[in-house]
């Protein structure tokens, strides 16, 4: 995420110089020699060697493997309206949005991870020592192995699933459908939709362009794969609410919002309205998830440790009936 809030501070540096009326290349040169992230630096002082040139801005970074498609769009956009500062301000608020929801995701999981940690190793342990008083001796490492290697393993399939053709849409519609992760996917998918949309609308981007655009910036496959729907439905000549209401991905709460907004014509505003409030809500549901993992840690921690102790219980019995039937 270093690479997030850098490019934020990048944006946000553009937006002012170009509020201040110099042109592109200007803004590049002076925002590329504050930038701190090395990587960054170098790819900004490319960019504007490019645009002194008289290239397109958004066709340099598009040969940047860490600058998100998202950003590539939103700054092409900016350079076929003319609207280049408020693109910049509004990605810089995006990635705003993009790192505060990965701080918290990492502060919720942080402690549920320690303790799931410490509670494989405790688990182990007690089975390793319960095995050699028994004189049953069992290994430590395959019990660690497992409890590490299930979870790590988990992540890994789904990477590999979500790098390979068309996983990522199985991955992602699948989380859709997820109960708690869900109430995390779908906010945050919707937040990033709206946020863009609002953005592609206020430069005067067609309707059709301006849902392509909300549709891309989701970051969610299955989010995504509806964009066709929608634009096809307006080209036919209905409307907005319509459009999205047979994608069958809004929630009808969004539908109604953007009903009343789009009768009223402050569908602009109330876009923006929806930015801010789908964002809480994942912000919310993170923090939910966190006191839910840690609660199932500890539930099952205190499974085990039941199941030990009536397992040591019921082994000191019998032991304990075989000494007085020998006598």
């Amino acid at each position: 995420m270093a690479n997030t809030k850098a490019l934020s501070r990048l944006f946000y540096s553009l937006s002012t110089l170009l509020d201040s009326g110099i042109d592109i290349r200007q803004a590049l040169n002076v925002a590329g020699k504050k930038c701190k992230n090395p990587q960054l630096a170098k790819a900004v002082r490319r960019w504007t060697i490019h645009a002194g040139a008289g290239g397109r801005l958004s066709e340099a970074m598009a040969r940047e493997r860490h600058i998100p498609p998202l950003v590539v769009s939103m700054v092409k956009v900016g350079e076929d309206t003319g609207h280049m500062n408020t693109v910049f301000r509004e990605l810089a608020e995006f990635m705003e949005l993009k790192l505060r929801l990965w701080r918290r995701f990492i502060s919720n999981i942080t402690m549920p991870a320690i303790q799931y940690v410490a509670a494989v190793f405790v688990l182990s342990l007690a089975r390793y020592i319960i095995g050699t008083l028994q004189e049953q001796p069992v290994g430590l490492l395959p019990p660690l192995a497992a409890g590490y290697g299930i979870p790590v393993g988990t992540i890994a399939l789904l990477w590999f699933i979500t790098k390979s053709s068309g996983g990522s849409r199985f991955v992602h519609e699948t989380l859709w459908r997820t109960p708690l992760i869900s109430h995390v996917v779908r906010p945050l998918a919707l937040a990033r939709f709206s946020l863009c949309f609002k953005f592609a609308l206020e430069t005067g981007m067609h309707t059709k362009e301006a849902l392509r655009t909300g549709f891309e910036a989701s970051g969610n496959e299955a989010f995504r794969a509806r964009a066709q729907t929608a634009i096809a439905a307006v080209s036919d000549g209905k409307s907005l609410t319509s459009a999205l209401e047979e994608t069958g991905i809004f929630d009808e709460a969004y539908i109604s919002v953007i009903s009343v907004a789009e009768e009223s014509g402050k569908v602009v505003d109330r876009l923006r309205w929806l930015a801010q409030h789908h964002s809480e809500r994942a912000e919310n549901a993170l923090t939910m998830l966190g006191a839910v993992a840690a609660k199932l840690i500890w539930i099952m921690v205190a499974g085990f440790m039941v199941y030990f102790i009536f397992h040591m219980f019921s082994t000191y019995i019998i032991e304990m009936r075989g000494l007085y039937e020998g006598i």
